[in-house]
């Protein structure tokens, strides 16, 4: 019966939805939005039968919404709201048809905490209308994402399929990196900052969330090069690191780049079993890689990482803008006069650049501890905690990484790197992915506590 409820809604949700925004990308879009639009809609129903894919589509592509909508004429504060009303359908169907519910726990109720403090500040906040954003992009973001990976409790095999749909996102995402290729080993993509295309085709020409979720992406397939039987395989997901690797660095993002680096080296110490020499080997083959494609980047996009490395760009311009130190220099300093009640809900803003707009102390910590003293700190300590200390729990483990470990495994470093980049990058909705990555490991780890595998979800072949 329940195949062919599903088979019902394939055969008239699809057509019907493809034929409206056929009509509408016709008049209001161009040709690349209608291509990303029909293929949203040309998935939709796969969303349906496995929202789990959904989420994942949802959590990582949030960049390519923003233009589309954009289009439109749609506000910004509002161009996520229909995917995520959509999205919250499909999580609740699945919820409904279950018939288990959603079970709380630590990290979900500190994660709600987190919510009613972003509502509670916009009451004293100096910065009201930077302030609903953010409090509207939490729900919208992060908690839709924590709660939704929560529905899939207890479903093993709907929570592996999570890991298999991220690495299939960084192959078609690698094919993209591999298109562009060509044309930039011969230098015929321009001297702009961002030298492919489709990298100004996100977040309003600001690549940095692709470049995030490239980074989940990478994680994915180099988990499944080390469980792959098959060479073939194997060199297959190598490539496809490759290419992702490529428009990684052409994003000129610093964050994600180097704390992707980190955690891999984290992943090479205490994940991998491959022998020592190995491991170096991989180290230097990487340097090369990376120094092959960093010594054809734009001069632009090369001083964006030099002048992180070298501490270059620290200083405040006519703009009030300034480099990471400076930043955070000015937050500890409203901090110590603030710790009690903090500066409200997007107070950074007004405090940095005295306007309303988007500015955030790129520190997840500072930024809680900034605006919301006292319970920030406690907050954002609690959900900290919790998640570091399974983290720890799954490395400290030393086994070899197989298929029943690898949700775990994947989730783990996938924490680990957003966490990094949360230190140096983005404010709370910005960091949607370090709630994907907490979700995910708070969800797999009670799953195998109920089953009693220890960290291990055992899965059919």
């Amino acid at each position: 019966m329940l195949r062919i409820q599903q088979s019902k809604i394939l055969l008239y949700s699809a057509p019907v939805l493809l034929a409206l925004f056929f009509a509408g990308s016709i008049l209001f879009l161009k040709p690349i939005y209608f291509i990303a639009l029909v293929g949203i809609m040309v998935v939709l129903p796969l969303f349906v039968i496995y929202p789990e894919v959904g989420l994942v589509f949802y959590a990582t592509s949030l960049g390519f919404i923003d233009p589309i909508f954009d289009s439109l004429g749609v506000p910004s504060g509002l161009r996520a709201l229909p995917i995520a009303l959509l999205l919250a359908a499909m999580l609740m169907f699945f919820v409904l048809r279950k018939k288990t519910g959603i079970r709380l726990g630590a990290l979900p109720i500190v994660s709600t905490g987190i919510g009613i403090l972003f509502l509670l500040g916009l009451t004293w906040t100096p910065s009201p209308e930077y302030g609903y954003w953010k409090a509207q992009a939490y729900v919208l973001y992060n908690l839709l994402i924590m709660f939704g990976l929560i529905s899939f409790l207890g479903e093993k095999e709907r929570l592996v399929r999570i890991v298999y749909t991220a690495a299939f996102l960084g192959v078609i995402y690698s094919l993209i990196g591999f298109f562009f290729l060509p044309s930039f080993l011969k230098g015929s993509l321009g001297i702009d900052q961002f030298s492919i295309p489709i990298l100004t085709a996100t977040d309003e020409g600001d690549p940095v969330g692709l470049a995030y979720s490239l980074g989940v992406f990478i994680l994915a397939l180099i988990l499944l090069i080390e469980i792959s039987h098959s060479k073939m395989q194997k060199f297959f997901f190598l490539i496809s690191v490759i290419g992702l690797l490529f428009l990684l660095l052409n994003t000129s993002e610093r964050g994600p780049t180097f704390s992707l680096f980190l955690t891999f080296v984290l992943y090479l110490y205490s994940v991998s079993k491959a022998p020592h020499y190995k491991k170096i080997l991989i180290l230097f083959v990487l340097g090369v890689v990376f120094y092959l494609f960093f010594s054809q980047l734009p001069p632009v996009a090369q001083d964006r990482y030099l002048e992180m490395l070298q501490g270059r760009g620290h200083q405040l311009d006519m703009n009030y803008q300034g480099g990471r130190m400076e930043i955070m220099r000015v937050t500890m300093q409203a901090i110590k006069t603030h710790f009690l009640k903090g500066l409200g809900t997007g107070g950074f803003s007004h405090l940095y650049y005295l306007a309303d707009v988007r500015s955030y102390p790129h520190n997840l910590i500072l930024e809680m501890i900034l605006e919301f003293g006292v319970l920030g700190l406690i907050t954002i300590g609690i959900f900290l905690f919790f998640n570091i200390k399974v983290v720890f729990a799954v490395i400290n483990t030393r086994k070899p990484l197989t298929k029943d470990n690898l949700i775990l495994i994947w989730a783990s470093l996938i924490f680990v790197y957003c966490f990094i980049n949360s230190m140096i990058s983005f404010d709370v909705p910005g960091n949607k992915l370090l709630w994907f990555a907490s979700g995910l490991l708070w969800t797999v780890y009670i799953t195998n506590k109920r089953m009693g595998k220890g960290i291990e979800v055992k899965i059919k072949n």
